[in-house]
């Protein structure tokens, strides 16, 4: 078994430049670029000359007003931008040749001068970061020299943007999910059946503990220092999913999990049990979800290690009794009221005191002998006094600061979220402008970001998502400036 030491890689500046690979048009002919992006200096900088080769005559619009065109030849032409006195900011050239198109991506760099820095992750696939924001760990895909697909991780340090290139591997990454403070990853892999440990350094471990058999670890949160994680092994016995508590790098606690489901009902030999999804910032109490039936109800293990639904004495469940369709009876059971939960990370608190909620409730329909249940809302739970806090609107609580500040999405999918002070008791409003407040920076022109965390002792570094044209979700964060 390999000695787990956590190091803190040393982070190099991957410098910003421009691709000087081709950009091939649409439908395969007629026009191509000599690159496929150009990077500009916040000032403007010197323009750029893009080389052009078209079968027949070209034409080239700008996606944005601070893009500039000038001396157009047959071959060439060239680019340019107005200084820049906000954020990084993204634009397109639109190439046209008779029916063929091909796009050149215009980026410049924001004004060094703002109080805080944003960064868009376009190259990247997936990303996610550490317990204080202090790292943010993401990959991209793509192909070796022979065609063969491998994965790209990278590790960014929010309060320099320092990024490193930590290693390409040929092993499928499927996707990060937690990284230390120490900048320690890990990665689920192969088709989503392992965990890859990756350290700052390169090195890499599937990891494994035949020794318990109970199948393969999935580690899902870790400790700010980095010694304690928290996962689950992926359902290989009758108990389904295992939720465990993981130690300088050994499996040491077993979680208890109650005989009956998020339903009430007896749980069924097999079925998926019970997965561990994220925890507190000392990894003393930790959350997670059920997995019977993929029922995805909510639960947590205060710091005594004792099992809990999430929503104290407003969760409940019924039972009903029906016929099936063949005239026997049978017994329904209905979560009248409870809290689901999906593979979100970091909605608890880092001190443990809130847990992000989105509520599910169910009724028991007659005609269907069945029960017909929905989401019906956002809510924080507190894990102290047992108060449950509704959220005015919204369809779920993604994370939630120490200092009270609960980040709710506003609808599925999720295209923007609003920030709620649960001390004071009232909305901050969306949270583009709570980061135009807080970090003196404005997002609102930067391709549909909203705020889905927000990390540090003083809320210094905030994470979001961005939809792309693909229905998937991109990846950006801003870190106030020192």
């Amino acid at each position: 078994m390999k000695n787990f030491n956590f190091r803190k890689g040393v982070i190099a500046v991957l410098a910003l430049a421009a691709i000087g690979c081709t950009k091939k048009e649409e439908g395969g002919s007629g026009i191509n670029l000599d690159r496929a992006l150009v990077t500009m200096d916040y000032s403007g900088g010197t323009p750029v000359t893009i080389t052009v080769e078209a079968a027949s005559n070209w034409t080239a619009a700008p996606s944005v007003s601070w893009i500039t065109l000038s001396d157009q030849t047959a071959n060439s032409i060239v680019v340019s931008v107005e200084p820049n006195n906000g954020v990084e900011r993204d634009g397109e050239v639109v190439f046209t040749a008779g029916d063929a198109k091909t796009t050149l991506k215009v980026k410049q760099l924001e004004n060094p001068e703002l109080p805080a820095h944003f960064r868009k992750f376009d190259e990247y696939q997936s990303a996610v970061a550490s317990p204080t924001g202090k790292y943010i760990t993401a990959m991209a895909g793509g192909t070796d020299d022979a065609g063969l697909m491998v994965f790209n991780v990278y590790l960014i340090e929010t309060a320099t943007d320092a990024r490193t290139h930590v290693g390409t591997y040929t092993y499928e990454l499927s996707a990060p999910f937690c990284v230390t403070d120490d900048g320690s990853m890990m990665f689920y892999a192969q088709a989503w059946v392992n965990t890859a440990l990756i350290e700052p350094d390169g090195s890499d471990l599937i990891l494994s503990y035949p020794d318990l058999n109970i199948g393969t670890p999935r580690i899902s949160c870790v400790s700010t220092d980095g010694h304690i994680w928290g996962g689950y092994f992926g359902g290989t016995t009758e108990d389904g999913n295992i939720p465990y508590i993981f130690v300088d790098g050994e499996p040491t606690t077993r979680l208890e999990v109650p005989e009956t489901n998020f339903r009430g009902a007896p749980r069924v030999a097999g079925n998926s049990g019970f997965q561990l999804r994220g925890g507190s910032a000392d990894g003393t109490m930790f959350y997670g979800t059920s997995w019977d039936n993929l029922d995805y109800g909510m639960c947590y293990w205060d710091k005594e290690g004792k099992f809990h639904w999430v929503g104290g004495d407003m969760y409940k469940t019924s039972q009903h009794e029906t016929v099936d369709q063949y005239g026997n009876p049978k017994t329904v059971y209905c979560v009248d009221w409870g809290v689901q939960c999906e593979d979100e990370q970091y909605k608890m608190s880092p001190n443990g005191k809130y847990i992000g909620c989105m509520i599910y409730q169910e009724t028991f329909d007659e005609a269907q002998g069945a029960a017909v249940g929905s989401r019906t809302g956002a809510a924080v739970f507190d894990t102290e006094t047992g108060e449950v806090i509704m959220m005015p609107s919204g369809m779920n609580v993604f994370s939630v600061t120490d200092s009270g500040l609960a980040v709710v999405v506003d609808g599925a999918p999720a295209t923007s979220s609003t920030i709620y002070d649960l001390k004071a008791g009232v909305s901050l409003g969306d949270g583009v402008d709570w980061v135009r407040e807080n970090f003196g920076i404005d997002i609102s022109n930067s391709g549909g970001c909203f705020v889905t965390h927000i990390f540090g002792e003083n809320d210094n570094v905030v994470f979001g998502c961005y939809p792309t044209e693909a229905g998937t979700y991109n990846y950006w964060y801003a870190a106030k400036n020192n």
